[in-house]
């Protein structure tokens, strides 16, 4: 047993007037230490553990003001972390647009999306979000199969992992997307065999229905922020990274900050800013604002402390960056490589040695290639230090970039859930990847 004695300084433990605000006990108490995983009870002093032992060790602890929580033989253990989510976002999407991310299937998409318009004819545009690629193949889904839902409002569809959206005729006419719009910087505007657009959007040309789609306010976002918590709490999760807050949205980041003052945030917030090439002021502009608008999020509920980047895309819309050619493709093909490698390694020197964490988004061996280079540079130049730096989802590693990875002490952030053996994996990464 570890207790009060051992943890506290004499003096204080005899001039506490509470040892501790809760003890947990009659439980079965997962410790995370290998030499001795399980105990019976706790003790928690100001949200910080002071002992662990059996019911009786924990009397040491005790007082007239302490809580006891008895526990009846259940099973205890630390609150569950997510290491990339996107809370904010996904929660203004869960309560306000319609969710098809658990299900699937055309007809089933189109039934829901149909019913959310019908029940809400108020809304001048209506979204959707979690349709599934692997249901539609490479060509994707049509136009023309939303604009039986709604021909005039525009409708905008974005799929389950955020890397391309489906819309109907009338959000590509308010658009401006003809057959004679040339496809953006890292984006692909699908079309038929005549060149016309077929209503899907891939990657940055998803960023072309930006003036259309909803701007949510502040206030919306607090009230979605608290559904997800409680959601999450009731999974075990109590502390989450949110792996993409914008610098452009003070109505995001400042509904976290102020749940965080309020006290009506329990869900522990760490974040990292968006930085991405073509951003109105450029990148080194918006890391230096981002750098002074962290300064004034010091709660211990919310806080930014990194720096997101994309080296790449996705598999499955064939932009991500591959170190060799797409297996199906014959001309060359390699994805879609976001930043030169020489941009990258000033930007991540940068981030650095101000102290900020890396967190980039690299799922091609290419681009994992890439995003090492840089962080290499950016301890070379810096010195190391215990940053945590992190690629996440990494789908395809080489494998002296997995030993570099372990060499430079930087984080394996997995997806496990694009890593399952189901339709993604047989319609996209086997033909694709080979």
């Amino acid at each position: 047993m570890i207790g009060c004695r051992e943890l506290l300084k004499d003096e204080e433990y005899r001039t506490m007037r509470v040892c501790a605000d809760t003890i947990i006990n009659n439980a079965v108490i997962y410790t995370g230490d290998a030499s001795r995983p399980y105990a019976e009870a706790v003790a928690i002093r100001g949200g910080r553990i002071l002992a662990l032992g059996g019911n009786d060790d924990m009397e040491s602890c005790r007082s007239r003001d302490t809580e006891v929580w008895d526990m009846g033989g259940r099973f205890v253990l630390p609150g569950l972390v997510d290491a990339h989510m996107h809370p904010a976002k996904s929660a203004v999407n869960r309560v306000y647009a319609a969710n098809l991310s658990d299900t699937n299937g055309k007809e089933t998409y189109l039934a829901r999306i149909r019913a959310f318009a019908a029940s809400h004819r108020d809304l001048p545009v209506i979204e959707a979000h979690g349709f599934y690629r692997a249901d539609f193949g490479k060509a994707g889904p049509r136009r023309e199969w939303l604009d039986d839902i709604d021909g005039t409002r525009p409708i905008l569809v974005t799929s389950v992992d955020g890397h391309s959206m489906w819309v109907n005729t009338a959000a590509l006419t308010m658009a401006g997307i003809t057959k004679d719009t040339p496809d953006p910087e890292n984006g692909v505007i699908q079309r038929d065999e005549q060149g016309v657009p077929t209503g899907l959007l891939q990657e940055s040309a998803m960023a072309l229905m930006d003036p259309l789609k909803t701007r949510y306010t502040k206030e919306q976002y607090k009230e979605a922020i608290l559904e997800l918590q409680q959601y999450l709490h009731s999974r075990g999760i109590t502390y989450v990274f949110d792996a993409m807050v914008p610098t452009d949205n003070p109505g995001y980041y400042m509904a976290y900050q102020e749940l965080a003052e309020s006290g009506e945030l329990s869900l522990r917030i760490r974040g990292a800013w968006h930085i991405y090439p073509g951003m109105a002021g450029g990148p080194d502009e918006n890391i230096e604002k981002a750098m002074e608008l962290s300064m004034g999020f010091s709660s211990p509920y919310f806080q930014i402390n990194a720096f997101k980047f994309f080296a790449d895309q996705v598999v499955e819309e064939e932009t991500a960056y591959l170190s060799e050619p797409y297996s199906h493709r014959d001309d060359g093909w390699r994805g879609i490589r976001e930043w030169p490698v020489e941009t990258l390694k000033h930007l991540f020197q940068k981030i650095d040695a101000a102290g900020y964490q890396l967190h980039v988004h690299a799922i091609g061996d290419g681009a994992v290639h890439d995003a090492l280079d840089a962080i290499e540079y950016a301890q070379r130049q810096n010195g190391e230090r215990d940053a945590r730096h992190a690629l996440a989802h990494i789908q395809c590693v080489g494998e002296s970039d997995r030993d570099r990875m372990a060499r430079l002490n930087v984080a394996a952030v997995a997806a496990p859930y694009w890593m399952a053996v189901d339709d993604y994996f047989w319609q996209f990464n086997v033909p694709y990847l080979g």
